[in-house]
């Protein structure tokens, strides 16, 4: 259990009451907070946000009945805990979309590979992918959309637009290297 000072409370009898009420509940706050967040130390962060913000404002606290604080703050380390998991999610999400971006950077096209007639071939090649692959990859190449907004601009997840996506560029690198060799 991690410990926490109160000591922005004034009031002794507040203070030491809050103590106590965190060490009896702080295993069932850690349950529930573990069971949003799957991390034991973003847990006890979520507990540690709740707790402070219970002591910069205390008269919250203890406005509301004794019998009814356990659930009170159930609820708080549950909705902070959510809010802790979706914020991980972004991040978690945009770090992807970075990836993403570094991995798309390297499989861009170099112009002195591709002669001007080559261009207006590969032009013509990717109007041919299927519809749903050359839209993927339209709005990512060309557009500079992430992963997650072109799932959601289409409606579909964002499996199914990196699928896409790799296959569209797959075919285009195939396409090159034909084109490649019967230029050699």
């Amino acid at each position: 259990m991690i410990g926490i000072t109160f000591s922005t409370i004034t009031d002794d009898v507040q203070r030491n009451e809050l103590q106590v009420f965190y060490a009896e509940n702080y295993k069932r706050f850690m349950y529930i907070a573990m069971q949003k967040v799957n991390d034991e130390e973003s847990a006890a962060d979520v507990i540690q946000e709740v707790f402070s913000d219970i002591a910069d404002k205390p008269e919250i606290f203890f406005n509301v009945p004794k019998e009814e604080r356990v659930t009170f703050v159930d609820v708080l380390v549950r909705n902070t805990a959510i809010g802790t998991f979706k914020k991980e999610s972004y991040r978690t999400s945009k770090l992807q979309d970075l990836r993403e971006d570094i991995v798309d950077e390297s499989m861009r096209i170099e112009d002195d590979v591709i002669t001007k007639n080559t261009r207006e071939e590969l032009i013509k090649y990717i109007l041919t992918l299927p519809e749903q692959r050359r839209t993927v990859y339209k709005l990512r190449v060309i557009t500079g959309l992430s992963i997650s907004e072109i799932a959601e601009q289409l409606e579909i997840s964002r499996e199914t637009v990196k699928w896409h996506l790799k296959t569209a560029r797959k075919n285009i690198r195939n396409f090159i290297d034909e084109r490649n060799k019967c230029n050699e």
